[in-house]
Formats: C-alpha cells, structure tokens, sequence
C-alpha cells in the first residue's frame, strides 16, 4: 500500500473517530472531563485539516470558517463560562447549545473533506499540466463589454449608496439597490476583464483591467461599500489568475501577511468612520479599539469581539435554542427549496420568501444579519443536515475549482466566479448567497460570450 493512501486512511479515520466522540458526548453533555477531550481531539482535527489544504486558500478557507464559528462558541461556554461569544441572542448561548454546535461543526467538517475528495482533489496529471494550450478565445469587445459591466454596476453602487469615512452618520442609503447582486456584477466582471488581458495582447486590456480595479473594486466597494465585497474581489482575482497560469493556490506567508495587513486595515477603518477625521490617526485611540479584540471590555462581556464571527455564531446558537425549546419546528428543506423563489428580483417578485434572519425577531431576540451555513443545514435537518449539507457545497466548490483548472473552458470559469464572487458572503452570511451567484454568472456568461456569437454573425468571412 502506497504512502499516500495511509495517510487517507488515518486522515479519514481521524474524522471517523472524531464523529463517534461526538455522538458519545451527546450522552455526557455534564461531564465537563468527557466534553474537554472530545473538544482538543476535534481541535487537533481541525489543525490537520487546516494544514492538509495549506496549498489550496479556497479549501483552506472553507475549512477556516465552517470550523472557527462551532470551536469558538463551544471554547467560550467550556474553558470561560461566565463569558459570552456575542453580544445578540445571550439568552441562547447557554453551554448545552454550545456544545451541540459543536457536535454539528465536527459533523459538518468531516461532510466537508468527503466533498472535497468526491469533487476530483488529486494532482494534475502531465498533460493536464500542461501550459501550451489553446489561449481563451476572449474578444477585444467582449472584454470592453465586461468592463462596462463592472463600471455600471459600481456606478449605480455610488448612486444608491454612501459611506462617509469620518462622520457619524457613515452609512446612508440614498436610494435602495434596484438588485442586490451589484457586488457580485462588479467582481464576475473584473474576473473576466483580468482573464483578458491574460489573454489579449497590447496595453489596452492592462489599462483596463487597472481602471477597473481603481473605481469599482477600490473606490466604490472600498471606500463607499461593503469591505467584505472588496476581499471578495481581491481573492477571487488571485485564484483566477492562479488558476490560468495552473500555479497552486497555496497559502504561504505572503498570502498570510496580506491577509492579516487587510485585516487590519479593515478595522481601523470599521473604527474610524463613526469617528472625527482628527480619530484617523490617533495612536491611542487605534490602540485601544484594538484591545477590545481580546478583552472583554466591551459591554455584554464577550471574551474575544471581531463582529462578524461574534454576531454569525450567534445565529447558529439561535436557531439551536429555538428547536430545543420548541418554538420552532425542522424545515425539511423548504428554505433550500426557496432558492428558486428568492432569486428574481423584490421589485419583480415583491412576495417572495423572506431572508431566514427575520426569525429571531419574530422570537423576542435581536439579530446582527446573515444565517450561517450551518444554522441553515440544522434548522432544515438537524444534526443530519450539518453531515450532508457541507459536504454538497464543498462538493459544488471543489468541482468548478478542478473543472476550471483542468479543463480551461470559460463556462467553467464563470461557474467559478460564482462562487468567488460572493466567497465570504456565502461561508459567512448565507448559503444563498452561493445560489444568487451562480445566477448571475450564468447570465453575464450569456451576455460576454453570446455577444461573441451574435457579432460573429454580422462579420463577413475573410
């Protein structure tokens, strides 16, 4: 037996054994001895799934975020009880919750790599390696049109909203989003412009893409949007260009560094812009709004704050204690159902199914936004949907990843901007979000390749 398949072999026995600990421990939920092993065998699980997709920053990520939300809620409730992991729904975040979440992200984490491994995670095989193949067949025009797209979209952004970098009122809507996909528009389109010039020859594709980048990902997602959207963006950029030249996608200390300078500068200015200009640069305050990430300053004695981790556990907690008490009952998939029917636009379908975070409040708690994945997979089947709801969507993600990189057709790349274009959105806030995008790359690959075909029509054979 070949080295490799050992180590497949323990791999999956380690998320094996990690599952059976999880249902014992269901049984001894009281015994703080039994539920402290079961939490560092899971913890040392998670650290070797993590380093086994260090060469792979979407599997890495994926990995990241569909762990950290059950291991930091069930760390809180076991080893600091008299602390809190957000600051909504408190009332949920019980110990009893806590460690049903927990048992629910080992289920969903083991779902996950079976997803992975299912969707084609191998080497590239000689001739898949390949890098003299046919280029793209990418138009000049296809690639003016993209770039139209993403300015348009990033213009009627700029339109509708605005955020005031240092003044208290730092968000407004002066008008509501006509779509809510605009972020989505933006990033599939500067995706396509960046495969052209790639592709292309000559100056004007590099101008274009630079343009592009400069007003819709920097000025408008930036500095006026959401920075979620723009991480997004900047992510998605990477792996398509990785994914053209068949590099890997690795997650070494460069991308560590960004990560964590982005990091960074994505809270300064969360901080900043409910403050003065003169609070830009005031080490003293920079400094103190920092200590509250690990402190328990903050009102609500939460122990760790970062905001969004802290409010979408809260939506897994939530969900759980409402089931628990009764008060709701197990979907049985019909909000996966309404997919189809959330997907066309308010004004075209103003009766469409409501975002699932309206619950909570219909239930006396409050609500930061956003349904996390696993939320979703436990509200619709319980525990059965946190072991077979993960590993689809891997599943799904690994599959455009691998069809992209193999097979270097532009439908799959745009099945793959899909998921890139909304990367953090749908790992975070919703699952739907994933849905939405495959859409509206289906769309806009209709649009940039069709308009190939319908030129093509009009051009006289040479």
């Amino acid at each position: 037996m070949k080295n490799s398949s050992i180590i497949q072999i323990g791999y999956a026995g380690t998320h094996g054994l990690a599952i059976l600990l999880g249902i014992f421990s269901l049984f001894f939920l009281s015994s703080i001895t039994v539920i402290y092993y079961f939490y560092c065998f899971f913890f040392f699980t998670f650290l070797v799934t993590l380093f086994r997709h260090r060469h792979n920053i979407l599997f890495f990520s994926r990995t990241f975020f569909l762990g950290i939300i059950g291991l930091y809620a069930s760390f809180v409730k076991i080893f600091f009880p008299q602390y809190n992991f957000g600051h909504h729904m408190q009332q949920t975040q019980t110990y009893e919750v806590a460690i049903i979440m927990l048992i629910g992200t080992v289920f969903a984490l083991a779902s996950s790599e079976l997803g992975f491994f299912l969707s084609g995670e191998r080497e590239a095989s000689p001739e898949e390696r390949e890098t003299n193949r046919p280029p793209l067949e990418i138009k000049r025009y296809q690639m003016v049109l993209a770039f139209a797209g993403a300015v348009v979209a990033a213009v009627v952004i700029n339109y509708c909203y605005r955020r005031l970098i240092g003044f208290p009122e730092q968000i407004r809507m002066v008008r509501p989003f006509p779509i809510n996909n605009l972020n989505s528009i933006i990033n599939i389109s500067l995706y396509y412009v960046l495969l052209s010039s790639l592709s292309l020859k000559g100056k004007l594709p590099k101008i274009l893409l630079f343009l592009a980048v400069c007003f819709s990902l920097f000025y408008t997602e930036f500095l006026k949007g959401i920075r979620m959207d723009m991480i997004n963006g900047i992510l998605g950029m990477y792996v398509v260009y990785k994914v053209y030249k068949k590099d890997e996608i690795t997650f070494g200390f460069k991308p560590a560094l960004l990560l964590m300078i982005g990091f960074g500068i994505s809270q300064w200015l969360g901080m900043i812009e409910h403050q003065p200009l003169e609070k830009m640069f005031d080490l003293e305050f920079i400094s103190e709004h920092f200590s509250y990430l690990v402190s328990a300053k903050r009102s609500s004695n939460i122990l760790f704050y970062q905001g969004t981790l802290n409010d979408i556990s809260t939506t897994f907690s939530g969900i759980i204690y409402l089931i628990m008490g009764g008060q709701v009952k197990f979907l049985k998939g019909l909000s996966y159902f309404q997919f189809i029917l959330r997907t066309p636009p308010q004004f075209l379908f103003p009766g469409r199914p409501e975002d699932l975070a309206w619950i909570f409040p219909k239930y006396g708690l409050t609500s930061g936004g956003g349904f996390f994945e696993l939320a979703e997979a436990f509200y619709n089947f319980g525990f059965w949907g946190c072991l077979v709801i993960p590993g689809l969507i891997s599943f799904l993600i690994g599959k455009s990843f691998f069809r992209a990189l193999h097979k270097q057709r532009m439908w799959d790349y745009f099945v793959l901007f899909g998921f890139l274009s909304v990367w953090l959105r749908g790992l975070l806030y919703q699952s739907f979000s994933f849905w939405k995008a495959f859409v509206t790359a289906a769309i806009l690959y209709a649009i940039y390749e069709g308009s190939a075909k319908i030129i093509g029509k009009f051009k006289k054979p040479a």
